[in-house]
């Protein structure tokens, strides 16, 4: 979980940084530009704590179980009932326009679909593989 400083910036403080780092992402050109920055900016740990939380709302948004959820992506049972409530709240709209206009991250999602929906015991439990 990411720390914050017990000391409080100054109002005027935080704006003027805050203005700077949107400028930064809105001036980026492409994905490979947008990839740098991320990559520069937060560490691995960062990386995946946003990676696993967009896909917790992709997933929720799907109908996936909090179970499911909490075992896939290695998150506790209370992360995904607080992003599930947020979810219930319709906190995540702009994020889900996203995942509808990017068709290559919907395929990355459904995949992950299709992954979380086999059997995961007995015989046949890998056969929907031979499909791809």
């Amino acid at each position: 979980m990411p720390h914050i400083s017990k000391e409080h910036l100054d109002q005027k403080v935080f704006l003027d940084m805050y203005t700077h780092f949107h400028n930064a992402l809105t001036s980026l050109r492409n994905k490979k530009e947008s990839g740098k920055l991320i990559r520069e900016l937060l560490t691995p740990t960062e990386r995946v704590m946003i990676a696993k939380r967009v896909a917790m709302i992709y997933m929720l948004r799907k109908g996936h179980s909090v179970y499911e959820i909490e075992k896939v992506l290695k998150v506790s049972s209370s992360t995904v009932a607080r992003y599930s409530l947020k979810n219930d709240a319709k906190k995540f709209t702009f994020l889900l326009s996203i995942f509808k206009k990017s068709e290559g991250l919907g395929a990355v999602f459904d995949t992950l679909e299709k992954l979380l929906s086999h059997r995961t015991r007995g015989k046949g439990r890998w056969d929907f593989l031979a499909k791809y």
